[in-house]
């Protein structure tokens, strides 16, 4: 199955709803009659798993069968990057390729391959010490093993992104061995010594296991050097030793003592609560906690200052941080995309503190670090319940005084932290509940009337359906007022001067440049707006799936409030993604809770890619405002 087959099957089981045809070609870019043709092809696959309407479009059905199966491994490679990860996959696998060999193998031409190998060639500008070596038609990767490994990884991580907690799909990266046999072995050999991991991590060190199962199947293992003498000593250690000892009882590879030492090391980055006895990694950390909630607090005006819970996780991970940091550890964040993209406005506060980090130990944090922040501070941002509006209920209930205060303490010890209920009535008067203008009516009774209230009908013993019921129009009052607070904002932000269509740009730092010297030259920003941005990008990347980026500045540096927009007229590479949509924001300082607006409206619209395809075609700021508050 080609990938952009695959790619349909995602999105159809992602919507669970039905997508025309005309919305398909949109997100993949391609024609209606492309469209057709790869729909028949999964079919003809598949069982008929994607049912066909003139009037709707396309649908994947409920009880279609083989999707969760869809693999990759067996595909003829097509684009550019699929082209390469094979190549760079062979690379790792054989010492040397041999391009007339691989020409007949993938049907395609030595000028097309050759252009492939420029492309991996500026891959590796990101690994000094590897480069491809060419001796005629052969070629072959060269440089430590160590940054071998890293590449690799970074190449599966990026294959399998998304679907991190499927195991099987892990497992099938490995071919030559079973995966799954040895994470049995892994849990065991834990279990044996009561070691604890944190269970986010566990799927990434099953890729680091399996990248260097591979490479001592090939006979290339690493060189620790001096450093193996500190780590003899602990339990990790012992766990690494005797996993190695089981795994090469059914393995064609021998232990290696360099190999026991970078597992140890691996496994020391990723327990659960150990614990730090340096007291200086104690005492930065608590300079840190108290720089990070006074940072936020000013900045984002937020203040986490009175939840301990908070404040003690922090500090816990910050010095786990910092040891990782100094012994340059490394934990790959499984969930950074997730995060990214579900809460945005969380990640970019986490961004802030990542700052404030390097600024205060000289050192640089990476993206997966700042998305484990993100973790501890969504957890608090959530506790404190903020920006969550009251609504005012009047209570009908006709019954006797003991019903009504039983039915009343009810609603009230569940839903206390979102509504009040300002009067109770036993019978429903127009004119009392419109001089008390309640947002929402709860009766244990039918009730019929004319004014534009929602109500919800409830039992006088309030269960949990009648619970489900207030908690359902809740959430839709949330909805409709978060909608209506978004399209008063934005319509004021989104102009015609800076809305760019079909903005030609070769590079991400061209967007970013194009864009910020209009919004300078108009008077928008401040002369450091741009450097900023610019600062912000080498943090964490604004780019998310779906060809969206939201590029901002790390500080605030805006004279007008304003959001750029830019169409590109084709998509540029942006961190990990192919971006051909930018929203540039720029805000003021005293206009701060814009943000927290937008990445809510972004939040609540990412899952749905038939919307995000629309906005990435709009033709002008009307069209666009139609969209976006659809």
């Amino acid at each position: 199955m080609k990938t952009r087959q695959i790619k349909i099957v995602d999105i159809l089981s992602e919507r669970k709803d039905w997508v025309t045809g005309k919305e398909l070609s949109a997100i993949l870019e391609v024609s209606d009659r492309t469209i057709r043709s790869d729909i028949n092809a999964i079919n003809c696959e598949l069982k008929d798993a994607i049912e066909a309407s003139v009037r709707y479009g396309y649908r994947l059905k409920e009880d279609a069968s083989g999707v969760n199966q869809i693999q990759n491994d067996d595909l003829i490679p097509q684009s550019l990057e699929e082209r390469c990860n094979f190549l760079i996959k062979r690379l790792f696998l054989y010492k040397k390729i041999n391009i007339i060999d691989l020409q007949n193998e993938i049907y395609y031409s030595t000028f097309t391959i050759r252009n492939d190998i420029k492309h991996i060639r500026k891959m590796l500008e990101a690994y000094p010490d590897l480069s491809i070596v060419e001796n005629g038609e052969v070629i072959s990767l060269q440089g430590s093993e160590e940054s071998k490994r890293q590449f690799h990884k970074d190449i599966l991580v990026h294959e399998t992104k998304g679907d991190f907690i499927n195991i099987n799909k892990i497992a099938g990266l490995f071919p030559d061995f079973d995966l799954l046999r040895v994470s049995k072995v892994l849990e065991e050999t834990l279990n044996t010594y009561n070691y604890k991991l944190r269970a986010e991590t566990i799927p990434m060190l099953m890729i680091h296991i399996g990248v260097g199962i591979q490479r001592m199947m090939d006979f290339n293992c690493v060189d620790m050097g001096a450093d193996d003498e500190r780590i003899k000593g602990t339990v990790e250690y012992q766990i690494a030793h005797e996993f190695f000892t089981k795994i090469t009882k059914f393995l064609r590879c021998e232990i290696n003592e360099n190999e026991i030492v970078l597992l140890a090391r691996l496994l020391m980055g990723r327990q659960h609560n150990r614990y730090i006895s340096d007291t200086s990694f104690l005492d930065n950390s608590v300079v840190l906690l108290n720089r990070i909630i006074v940072g936020i607090n000013e900045v984002y005006d937020v203040d986490f200052s009175n939840d301990e819970f908070f404040k003690d996780g922090l500090l816990i991970h910050i010095q786990h941080l910092l040891k990782r940091l100094e012994t340059n550890t490394t934990i790959q964040n499984v969930y950074l995309h997730d995060v990214k993209k579900q809460y945005p406005m969380v990640f970019d506060v986490s961004v802030f503190v990542g700052k404030i980090i390097e600024d205060y130990m000289h050192v640089t944090m990476v993206e997966d670090e700042i998305g484990f922040l993100a973790i501890h501070l969504g957890a608090a941002y959530d506790r404190l319940n903020l920006h969550q509006h009251y609504y005012h209920a009047v209570l009908i209930q006709p019954n006797n005084q003991l019903m009504t205060s039983m039915c009343a303490d009810k609603i009230k010890h569940r839903f206390g932290d979102r509504l009040v209920i300002d009067a109770t009535v036993r019978v429903y008067e127009e004119n009392v509940i419109k001089r008390l203008k309640p947002d929402i009516i709860i009766s244990t009774v039918n009730v019929k009337h004319t004014l534009d209230i929602p109500t919800v009908i409830i039992g006088m013993f309030f269960n949990e359906d009648d619970e489900y019921k207030i908690f359902r129009l809740i959430n839709d009052l949330d909805h409709q007022r978060q909608a209506l607070e978004f399209s008063d904002q934005m319509q004021h932000l989104l102009t015609d001067e800076f809305f760019f269509k079909d903005l030609e740009c070769e590079s991400y730092e061209d967007v970013i440049n194009q864009l910020c010297d209009a919004l300078y030259g108009a008077g928008r920003v401040s002369e450091v707006f741009k450097e900023s941005t610019f600062e912000r990008e080498k943090m964490a990347w604004t780019s998310l799936s779906y060809g969206f980026a939201i590029p901002h500045p790390l500080k605030y540096s805006t004279i007008k409030t304003t959001v750029a927009v830019a169409s590109l007229k084709k998509p540029v590479q942006w961190g990990n993604f192919k971006v051909k949509f930018v929203m540039l924001l720029a805000v003021k300082e005293e206009d701060k809770d814009i943000l927290r607006i937008f990445f809510d409206w972004f939040s609540n619209v990412c899952d749905d890619p038939v919307l995000l395809s629309q906005i990435t075609v709009a033709q002008n700021v009307n069209e666009l405002m139609e969209l976006m508050t659809k």
